[in-house]
């Protein structure tokens, strides 16, 4: 072996630093797809909590029929989103009542902060695309 190929080996599990290195090291490639869950098994309504790489994962489809994949707790008081409910096409959470769009970002806010700033506005969302009648998750949660 060459310094070349010593200097961009890939570390071993136990050595991996971060949850993209130890994926790669597990022989997963956070550049690929990985099933998580059947689209039929999605239905328009129930939230369904699917686990990913240690990761919880919220999946549900809105009244426009379009699929939505986020990290399954609230940013507040870390409730799983599951325990919510689909309000159109966005994610409430069932304990402050926040509305977490597609995309991640929080479009309703019901509860009265009492004039502080919200936590987070931003969620953690999965890129996905349904492929053969599966929902794939296009990269490992974490990185």
């Amino acid at each position: 072996m060459n310094n070349a190929q010593l200097k961009y080996s890939p570390p071993t599990f136990a050595n991996a630093k971060n949850p993209r290195q130890k994926a790669r090291a597990s022989g997963l490639d956070p550049n690929r797809c990985y099933g998580v869950e059947y689209d039929n098994a999605i239905k328009k309504g129930p939230i369904k909590e699917v686990t990913f790489w240690k990761t919880s994962i919220a999946l549900c489809r809105g009244k426009n029929d379009e699929l939505a994949a986020e990290q399954n707790r609230c940013p507040y008081r870390q409730l799983n989103l599951t325990h919510g409910a689909v309000d159109r096409c966005n994610l409430r959470c069932a304990y402050h009542g926040g509305s977490f769009n597609r995309g991640g970002r929080l479009e309703d806010y019901s509860h009265d902060s009492f004039g502080k700033p919200l936590i987070k506005r931003q969620w953690r969302t999965y890129p996905m695309q349904v492929r053969y009648g599966l929902i794939l998750i296009t990269r490992v949660p974490g990185k």
